[in-house]
């Protein structure tokens, strides 16, 4: 009986191990998502915590949604539905609340609808017109996020039309009822480009564009707002939050090479880092999405970037992750594919835990059928292996790449701390003098990623042998 019982919890512990090894390999990849229908789609995830939620729509005709779910390496789980026979542009937002999705979207009169669905990919009940005591425009603009403290959707909207024409924050239950609403300003002119994100203490933070820069106002947990403070002069920016304050990344303007700029406000609305430059690149930039990473303690900013304006050449969609005080990690393509850098999507990228995922397409000419995926970026990450960080003289030292997530196609440069270096993966050398030898391992995967990690090598002196007598 014991023998039995110490097998099963030898098999538990492989099983456990097996999992988390299993959990810890992140293979960047994508995955064809048209479902074999012509003109159809991705055009939003969101991650539930155990699965992916798309929503995909048809370019064609009258614009149906319909929704699959799919596992975190992309394994199709279930089929597409039909979620929504029509719809005026697709899908405006896709959110996980908790137990359910959200799927938004515009409907032909210009009304914006919530359309609640299940993990299983099947559809809750009807369609949910949202705010349905506003006027309805085609031109309106949206946002929705999820707010977990309120245990509700926020929406800012913008009215175009009627007595009520401004700029709206609404509070909309799980149900799709409305539970208030907050004026975020009266005086608009459009385009307004909101964005709204949330943090952990109930904070919502609104973004949107006025007067040719982009302003803030900030909702504490009572529903009390903060002055409105301009940001970023820029003509796309976007917003997310680290749990307490709120960080905005904006494109300035073309007078030369574009750059991305960015500022902090508090909980409160007060900038506590006013515009300041995160980078440049090529001859036009666009900010994507924006996101905060607790498991990595890193912002994830999607963008897409073109050697010339993008009324020339399309941008390529990458990937720019960075410290809280804007330090670089590591920019690259978003996808695991250099020929397909080019797959973009204006929603949120989704972190599931190990990787980053976005719903990307790419358009066709002609009569081929239009790129679309779901793509998956797993971060890339290297270590320094070695036996021993302290070794005699005289040792030969093995010191191996790890490597963790990216594209594949990884190339190696080592820096030894001596004047020795290599390119290799795996390296043995011999150590002779004493000291400490600053080593560098920097990899290079086939998106561009890149991972810089170094370590202390100390050479002590060799063991005396005991005399012979």
């Amino acid at each position: 009986m014991g023998s039995v019982r110490s097998l099963r919890v030898v098999a538990v512990v492989f099983a456990l191990a097996w999992s988390a090894i299993a959990h810890a390999e992140c293979v960047s990849q994508m995955r064809e998502a048209s479902s074999g229908v012509f003109n159809r789609t991705t055009a939003g995830v969101a991650w539930t915590g155990t699965l992916l939620g798309v929503a995909k729509v048809d370019g064609s005709g009258a614009r149906e949604i319909t929704f699959a779910t799919y596992s975190e390496g992309l394994v199709p789980l279930t089929s597409d539905r039909l979620i929504a026979g029509g719809s005026f542009a697709g899908v405006t937002d896709l959110v996980w609340n908790g137990s359910e999705l959200g799927v938004f979207y515009v409907d032909a009169t210009g009304q914006l609808i919530l359309q609640r669905v299940s993990t299983t990919g099947e559809p809750i009940g009807g369609s949910i017109a949202v705010a349905p005591n506003h006027p309805t425009s085609k031109a309106r603009e949206y946002d929705a996020d999820w707010d977990p403290s309120r245990q509700a959707y926020v929406i800012v909207h913008s009215v175009l039309d009627g007595l009520d024409k401004g700029l709206w924050l609404t509070i909309l239950e799980r149900n799709g009822s409305v539970r208030n609403e907050i004026v975020v300003t009266a005086i608009i002119a459009t385009p307004l480009h909101p964005h709204v994100a949330v943090n952990s203490s109930g904070s919502i933070g609104v973004l949107f564009l006025r007067n040719g820069v982009y302003s803030s106002r900030v909702f504490d947990a009572a529903g009390t707002g903060s002055g409105i403070e301009p940001l970023v002069n820029a003509r796309d920016a976007v917003i997310g939050s680290d749990g307490s304050s709120f960080v905005v990344a904006g494109n300035a303007p073309i007078t030369g090479p574009t750059d991305i700029d960015f500022a902090i406000v508090d909980e409160h609305g007060r900038i506590t880092m006013p515009s300041t430059k995160l980078f440049g690149r090529g001859a036009e930039i666009q900010p994507v999405s924006l996101i905060w990473n607790p498991t990595r303690s890193e912002w994830a900013l999607a963008y897409l970037s073109s050697l010339f304006p993008f009324t020339q050449v399309s941008g390529d969609f990458r990937l720019r992750r960075f410290t809280a005080s804007g330090d670089l990690i590591s920019d690259s393509n978003f996808s695991p594919d250099p020929i397909l850098s080019k797959l973009a999507t204006s929603l949120p990228i989704v972190w599931t835990g190990s990787s980053y995922v976005s719903a990307a397409s790419r358009g066709a000419s002609g009569s081929l059928q239009p790129d679309s995926y779901v793509v998956r970026h797993c971060p890339l990450t290297a270590t320094i292996g070695v036996p021993a960080q302290v070794v005699r003289a005289g040792t030969s030292v093995t010191f191996t790449a790890n490597i963790d997530g990216g594209a594949g196609g990884n190339t190696y440069s080592w820096d030894f701390g001596d004047g020795r270096r290599s390119d290799q993966g795996t390296v043995t050398l011999r150590f002779d003098k004493l000291g400490d030898y600053p080593v560098v391992l920097r990899v290079t995967d086939a998106a561009g990623a890149t991972s810089v990690t170094t370590m202390t090598l100390r050479i002590v002196t060799p063991r005396r042998r005991a005399a012979q007598h």
